[in-house]
């Protein structure tokens, strides 16, 4: 706490934020025309005015709750002798994160009751609003996203009111930033040709802005009350400029796929993303000079330097979400679907790419369709630990060369199979779909697992010293944790990975995985992050959770291959077509040629998936000699230094055994 001991709640700044954010999203669509009418007479002013200003006051509470619970769980110092106990200001600024999640919510709440009228042309006091209500949230697309982003705000909300350790912030703070992924799913780029890589730089967009700003004005509203606000606003600048890169990156991005040519920046829409550009710049401007002017004022007043600067961030940061807010609302030159004239039109919408040749050896490696947001988490990957073994260096430590090569491999094997043939033909072909399914689970994980991220993350980020928790401090919580110890285990790790095939492709979930694109997203985490788990449970070397004996992990690959060709011999000799409804709408109705192409999919699945499964049997099982070989050196270095004790104690155990009298009859 501050040295007057004050806990009253520093609610003035994200009012003050908000109010200027909603102003200017109203000035500006009332000067770019974006609030002129164009739906039916029955819409009230309500819905006309209040809507896209709500929305406005939902990114400001949504920005402001993360940014509370990101200081809180990540960068505040503090003194306490348990890191993981919330106390003092930590603990009152939890509870504020938890009151602003609460007016996120209302917020929400009312976007969600205005979305309905604008949808339906129903007034909120009408008879009749109830029943238009239910029937927007369990039936329209946006009414169940907007109903779930409105609950996981309330979950985040209450997870930091009921928060008495570090731990229970951080799970709030990662609710939070959920809370903001489906509204980026529906945004105007979710109907651009390219779809993916629109609502892909749309989320990255959100994600990073929110986290920038949010954790800014978290830094200002505690800054009177934390003991070293200049260190906590150290340890914020790189994740500023994260933020500030993945924040430009996907806006330009996001513009280029929305104006389409230079000619529209000319445009009312162009004007408004032209003005977002330019504060964009003038914000990386500004924080720039605010961390050369934090670093001078080291011997000075730090606090007061830091909030007179940060002062002038918070009211451009205010500026740019309104503007992004009338950006949201504004009409876009670009149309929101691909021409009808196109032959393959249904195809190009659908997939977001023209009709390819024929999936072939050739083809596969030359076909790309390039997710840029997963580009982006390739190349940060690749850097990130390239500036981890970099640190090792300079220190002097070492670290295996065949770590890092096999890291990279993996890295741009993903790239690859995300953004290259794989990816293309797996949307519009089921054994297209199989190669990327094998590679996802069964090529990449065992190359990651192998580059031992944690341990080279461990050794290069320092510990923090004043008991607050940081990335080291988070990763060895998370390795050591019950979540963790349950996930690990090898019974449970062996059926998300190959019971997953079954509920996968026997279920709709596959169906839902080819036809939308928020689960291909899930589909290709739940590969990545299985085959991971697996892999690291039989071969990994980072620290965790106790590992299996060998013989147990031999007979869980053993068993996970059994289950991989019962699923292939399923698909193989199977006469059902799965997905049935998917196919058609991509112009292929040769049930026959698809039921063939499922088969040629089984197969495939069949072939890849044993080769990488007996590759990790013989790492198993390298792994177990090596051990039995070091544990039998250890024994050896034990008996010289003790003269084999151990043996003639046991020994000894034996001859005294033999010495009893046998017991009378």
């Amino acid at each position: 706490m501050s040295a007057s001991g004050s806990a009253t709640p520093p609610f003035r700044l994200p009012a003050l934020v908000t109010v200027a954010a909603v102003v200017t999203t109203a000035a500006t669509l009332q000067a770019s025309g974006g609030l002129e009418w164009a739906g039916p007479a029955r819409h009230g002013a309500l819905v006309r005015y209040g809507l896209p200003l709500t929305q406005t006051a939902t990114q400001v509470m949504a920005a402001v709750t993360i940014g509370l619970l990101l200081v809180v769980a990540f960068l505040a110092p503090d003194r306490s002798r348990d890191r993981w106990a919330l106390t003092g200001t930590r603990l009152h600024a939890a509870v504020w994160a938890g009151y602003c999640g609460f007016v996120w919510f209302l917020f929400a709440l009312a976007v969600l009751l205005l979305s309905v009228g604008e949808q339906t042309g129903t007034s909120i006091g009408s008879p009749d609003a109830l029943m238009q209500l239910s029937f927007f949230v369990q039936n329209v697309v946006l009414g169940r996203i907007l109903t779930l982003s409105m609950l996981l705000a309330l979950l985040a909300s209450q997870l930091a009111l009921s928060a008495r350790r570090t731990s229970t912030v951080g799970w709030a703070f990662l609710v939070a930033v959920a809370a903001l992924v489906p509204p980026s799913l529906n945004g105007h780029s979710s109907g651009a040709d390219d779809h993916v890589n629109s609502v892909n730089s749309l989320l990255v967009h959100s994600l990073s802005a929110a986290i920038w700003v949010g954790g800014l004005i978290g830094l200002v509203m505690l800054s009177p009350y934390l003991r070293q606000p200049l260190e906590a606003a150290r340890r914020f600048s790189p994740v500023a400029t994260v933020c500030f890169v993945l924040l430009g990156l996907s806006g330009l991005d996001s513009a280029w796929l929305r104006l389409g040519s230079w000619n529209a920046m000319f445009s009312p829409y162009g004007a408004l993303l032209a003005g977002k550009a330019a504060l964009l710049v003038i914000l990386g401007a500004v924080a720039w000079w605010h961390r050369r002017r934090m670093l001078a004022a080291e011997r000075a007043d730090p606090r007061r330097t830091m909030l007179r600067i940060a002062a002038v961030e918070v009211g451009l940061m205010a500026v740019a979400i309104g503007l992004a807010g009338a950006v949201s609302r504004s009409v876009p030159p670009v149309a929101e679907a691909p021409s009808s004239s196109d032959p393959d039109y249904a195809f190009t919408a659908l997939v977001g790419f023209e009709r390819p040749p024929e999936m072939s050896w050739a083809t596969i490696f030359t076909q790309w369709f390039p997710d840029r947001m997963l580009i982006m988490l390739c190349a940060g990957l690749i850097i990130g630990y390239a500036l981890g073994v970099r640190k090792l260096r300079t220190r002097g430590d070492a670290w295996p060369w065949w770590r890092t090569v096999l890291w990279v491999a993996g890295c741009l094997l993903l790239l690859w199979v995300t953004s290259g043939g794989p990816v293309k033909y797996g949307m519009i072909a089921f054994s297209g779909h199989m190669i990327m399914h094998m590679l996802l689970m069964m090529a990449v994980p065992p190359l990651l697992v192998a580059g031992s991220p944690v341990t080279l993350a461990l050794r290069a980020v320092p510990a923090r010293r004043d008991a607050s928790a940081g990335a080291r401090e988070w990763l060895l919580s998370i390795a050591h944790s019950r979540v963790l110890a349950v996930l690990a285990h090898p019974v449970v790790a062996a059926v998300l990975f190959s019971g997953g095939l079954v509920v996968f492709y026997f279920t709709p979930l596959f169906p839902l995985a080819m036809s939308t694109h928020t689960g291909h997203m899930l589909m290709t985490f739940h590969f990545l992050a299985s085959g991971y788990l697996f892999c690291w449970v039989l071969i990994g070397s980072d620290p965790g959770p106790p590992k299996a004996a060998y013989p147990i992990r031999l007979i869980i690959v053993m068993a996970t291959m059994a289950v991989h060709a019962f699923v292939a011999v399923t698909l193989m000799t199977g006469e059902v077509l799965l997905a049935p409804d998917w196919w058609p709408q991509l112009g292929l109705t040769d049930a026959e040629a698809l039921l063939e192409d499922q088969r040629r999919g089984a197969m495939i699945a069949w072939a890849v998936g044993d080769g990488p499964t007996l590759l990790l049997m013989l790492a198993v099982t390298i792994s177990w000699s090596r051990s039995s070989g070091r544990e039998a050196r250890r024994y050896d270095r034990q008996a010289e230094r003790d003269d084999d004790a151990q043996l003639a104690a046991y020994n000894a155990y034996l001859s005294a055994l033999g010495s009893r009298k046998a017991p009378p009859s």
